[in-house]
């Protein structure tokens, strides 16, 4: 793996020698830079040369700047590094005022947890296929959403050994909103069951833990973007995304993919409306933040890749994810469902009409199969 930098910025010198002990014993390879005068840390990035940095990690609560002060600045200066915020206080209320420079927001005391998460998004950032350009035009969007908080707390418990689904629904029931969409989800006629339910806990059950964290993050981030689109092109896209999820899982469950592959396509078709919510975001509000020469749909599907490597989602999901907009090769597993991503998406946009043209596409018999039954079922 190549040597990134890392530029800690805090003026209490205490904790920038913890946050470099523990770093270094995690990527003793990597570049560490120690700033203690936070107003001038942009000359720590320099040492006399041209400004770099991969990571840069702020204090919240500095004299003379302010860590949100601090990422504003990296995100013009250093576009293409990772932006932390490090607050001691990191109740609901306080995330909600700190502006969205930051792609991380981390609590104090830091655990070796977080750093190790941030650097694994860094490393994973790398391999990502973008140009530079590309790296630097989605690096200076402000607007890029953070983690929700239920989503980050979800996972935690699921990473418990001794967590299961029912804890799930202990955490997910003190939000309404959330459970209701929960529900009506595992009562869609295209997941397949005939008996409708109302109970939270059977919801998250027959949806899974995969399905049940992706479909929190989607409304959650959907919420805090709500404000800045028009009603229905916020509606437009949510409801678009989970009919591409659904024919994503039925196409998978007809062509006799496992239960994890199908889990899989259903999320990927969902969280990339995050990237198009945001896309949508932009157009209205900050035009010269869009990268150029793509289309709306490679455009979207380059922020959901960009924001879900910075949250931490696995490698080959991103991958899949991507591919998405164009047909792929089924001569891999990778492929296979790439191109799944993309039949159910054309089948979701463009109807009856593509049937013909999508059929003649594919390649292996299971995918035919699924792609006849899944048409047959919504009468095309």
């Amino acid at each position: 793996m190549s040597q990134l930098k890392v530029v800690f910025i805090d003026d209490d010198m205490l904790m920038l020698n913890a946050l470099l002990r523990v770093a270094k014993r995690l990527r003793p390879q990597w570049d560490f830079v120690l700033c203690d005068q936070p107003s001038r840390w942009l000359e720590f990035c320099g040492d006399g040369k041209e400004l770099s940095a991969d990571v840069v990690v702020s204090d919240y609560v500095m004299p003379g700047i302010n860590g949100n002060q601090i990422l504003q600045q990296a995100s013009h200066k250093l576009p293409m590094a990772i932006r932390v915020l490090l607050t001691a206080d990191a109740s609901s209320e306080v995330f909600q005022q700190l502006e969205s420079y930051g792609h991380f927001v981390f609590s104090k005391p830091f655990r070796e947890a977080d750093l190790e998460h941030l650097f694994n998004c860094a490393e994973r950032l790398q391999k990502l296929p973008f140009t530079l350009e590309d790296r630097r035009r989605v690096g200076r969007i402000n607007q890029l959403p953070i983690m929700p908080q239920l989503v980050m707390q979800l996972r935690q418990l699921l990473a418990e050994p001794d967590s299961d689904l029912s804890d799930c629904a202990e955490l997910v029931v003190h939000d309404p909103v959330v459970s209701g969409k929960l529900i009506q989800s595992a009562n869609s006629a295209l997941l397949g069951y005939s008996r409708q339910t109302s109970s939270l806990q059977e919801a998250i059950t027959r949806l899974g833990a995969k399905l049940t964290e992706a479909i929190i993050t989607t409304l959650l981030i959907g919420e805090d973007i709500r404000h800045r689109l028009p009603a229905s092109v916020h509606s437009h896209i949510n409801d678009q995304a989970f009919i591409h999820a659904n024919y994503c899982r039925r196409l998978a469950q007809y062509a006799g993919m496992s239960v994890a592959q199908r889990d899989m396509l259903f999320s990927a078709a969902l969280l990339s409306a995050i990237g198009q919510l945001l896309l949508e975001t932009l157009k209205l509000t900050s035009a010269e933040e869009l990268p150029e020469s793509r289309s709306d749909f490679e455009d979207a599907t380059l922020l959901s890749a960009y924001i879900l490597t910075l949250w931490g989602y696995p490698q080959a999901f991103c991958q899949i994810l991507m591919m998405q907009d164009l047909p792929t090769n089924e001569d891999s597993e990778e492929g296979k469902m790439a191109f799944m991503l993309f039949l159910a998406k054309r089948l979701m946009l463009d109807g009856a009409k593509a049937t013909d043209v999508l059929q003649a596409m594919i390649e292996t018999k299971d995918v035919a199969e699924g792609f006849r039954r899944l048409s047959d079922e919504l009468g095309y």
